[in-house]
């Protein structure tokens, strides 16, 4: 009886713990200002095991004239057509939680209310801004 009380306890607790949260569906929008800890890495703490709501696979932070803009992603080249458009919030910060394949390579540019733009010379294949910029490279800045 108490091998089977214990092998049911141990059954239990390990397909409790196995178990992960439903993915939260979280994206940045013009005019919101719910997001935090501008210029940090979101990832840090919005992953399938971390404490943050949603797993975001593009998060960011823009700074200077980024009022009503975007973010826009191009696999393979600015020439191809866009695949994502993800707005800037009131506090410069980008993410969603929407599938984003990196493995083609996307090329990235931040695009103003002016219409005009910022281009990432280089092909990215990671969605964290921050994991570079305002550590080894300065925080993007838009004119």
């Amino acid at each position: 009886m108490r091998k089977t009380i214990f092998f049911t306890f141990l059954v239990g607790l390990i397909l409790f713990s196995c178990e992960k949260p439903e993915n939260e569906t979280q994206i940045s929008k013009n005019g919101q200002s719910r997001s935090h800890y501008t210029g940090r890495n979101c990832v840090t703490c919005h992953y399938t095991e971390g404490s943050g709501e949603g797993w975001f696979t593009v998060a960011g932070s823009i700074g200077g004239n980024y009022h009503d803009g975007k973010v826009v992603l191009y696999p393979n080249g600015f020439e191809n057509p866009p695949i994502k458009e993800i707005e800037i919030d009131d506090l410069g910060n980008i993410f969603t939680t929407e599938d984003v394949d990196f493995s083609v390579g996307m090329n990235v540019a931040i695009v103003n209310s002016n219409g005009d733009s910022l281009k990432m010379p280089q092909e990215l294949h990671v969605g964290q801004c921050n994991l570079c910029h305002g550590k080894t490279q300065n925080l993007l800045e838009m004119y």
